[in-house]
C-alpha cells in the first residue's frame, strides 16, 4: 500500500514551516513551550493530517502534574492529540527509529522526549531511569502500553511496562481511550477531515493492585470501557 501524497505532503509543509518560523522555540524556557509554541505546532500539525480531536471529559487532564497518562495507540497521530488537550508539562516516550534524522533527533532530545530501544537493555534502563527522574520533577508522561499501533482490532494487548513505571514511580495512572482512527488513513485514497473522540477516566495506582498482571488488565479493562462506550455512540470503526 501506498501513504497518501497529499497527507505526506501536508505534514512536510508543517515541518519545514515549524523548522523556518519557529526553530527558536526548542531554545526558550520549558513553560513558554508547554503554554505557547506546542499548541501552535500541534494544531498546524493536526490541521495538517485533517484531525479534528474532541474531548469528551471524564477527568480534568490540566489538573494533573506528574503523573503517567496510560493511552490506547491506534496512529501516527495518537500523542499530538493528547498533547494538543495538555497545559501542563509533559514529555513522550518514543521509539528511537521513529526520528532517523539527526535534526529532529536534536529536536526531540532539545524539548525533553524520551528515546526506548526494546532490544537494548542499557537504552532502555537510561530511559527508565529517565522516566523516573521527570515524574519526580512534576513533568508528565505520555505512555503507550500497546507498545505499537493496533490496526486489527479496537484494542491490543497491554504491555507489563507501565505497571513497572507506576510501581517505582509510586504515580497514578491516568487511562485515556482514543477512539475514530486507526492507521490505515495514511493509505486512504482521498484525505478527509475526520473527528477523534478522547475520552479520560479517574486515575489508579499500583499499590491498590500490587500485581503487574492485575495493574495492567485494570488499565486495560478502564481504557476499553471508555473506548466501546464511544464505539456504541458512534460507530466509526469495524474489524
Amino acid at each position: 500500500m501506498k501513504i497518501n501524497k497529499t497527507l505526506v505532503f501536508r505534514m512536510y509543509a508543517v515541518l519545514i514551516f515549524w523548522t523556518v518560523f519557529f526553530f527558536f522555540a526548542v531554545f526558550v524556557p520549558k513553560r513558554f513551550q508547554y503554554r505557547f509554541l506546542f499548541p501552535i505546532f500541534l494544531n498546524l500539525y493536526l490541521f495538517a493530517a485533517k484531525i479534528k480531536p474532541v474531548y469528551l471529559g471524564g477527568a480534568d487532564l490540566n489538573s494533573y502534574r506528574g503523573v503517567i497518562f496510560g493511552i490506547n495507540h491506534k496512529s501516527f497521530v495518537d500523542s499530538q492529540m493528547v498533547m494538543s488537550l495538555l497545559k501542563n508539562p509533559f514529555t513522550l516516550v518514543y521509539r528511537r527509529e521513529v526520528f532517523k534524522s539527526p535534526f529532529f533527533r536534536f529536536m526531540a532530545w532539545k524539548v525533553g522526549f524520551i528515546p526506548i530501544e526494546r532490544n537494548e537493555t542499557l537504552t532502555s534502563k537510561n530511559a527508565f531511569d529517565s522516566m523516573i527522574n521527570k515524574l519526580e520533577k512534576g513533568v508528565s508522561i505520555l505512555y503507550f502500553p500497546e507498545g505499537r499501533h493496533i490496526v486489527q482490532s479496537h484494542i491490543g494487548k497491554f504491555q507489563k511496562g507501565i505497571a513497572k513505571l507506576a510501581k517505582a514511580s509510586d504515580k497514578p495512572v491516568v487511562p485515556i481511550a482514543l477512539y475514530g482512527i486507526d492507521d490505515k488513513i495514511r493509505f486512504e485514497k482521498k484525505l478527509i477531515w475526520r473527528k477523534v473522540y478522547i475520552k479520560a477516566g479517574e486515575p489508579i495506582k499500583y499499590s491498590q493492585y500490587n500485581d503487574d498482571e492485575l495493574f495492567t488488565n485494570a488499565l486495560k479493562d478502564r481504557i476499553q470501557t471508555m473506548y466501546f462506550e464511544m464505539h456504541e455512540k458512534y460507530n466509526l470503526i469495524n474489524y
